[in-house]
């Protein structure tokens, strides 16, 4: 499983190649990466930091 800093910089690096549409919400424990091609999702990715909530 990815950390989630090795995900948030893939989506980073997916923004700067025009591949990914989202919106980033830097407030929150979760993350949700979306990949389209052709106008349809061809893959999700999404990490959830279970200890944010304790800190």
């Amino acid at each position: 499983m990815a950390s989630a800093l090795s995900v948030v910089k893939a989506a980073y690096d997916a923004f700067g190649r025009g591949d990914v549409a989202a919106i980033l919400a830097l407030v929150t424990e979760w993350i949700h990466v979306f990949t389209v091609h052709g106008g349809k999702i061809t893959r999700w990715r999404g990490c959830y930091d279970t200890a944010a909530r304790f800190l």
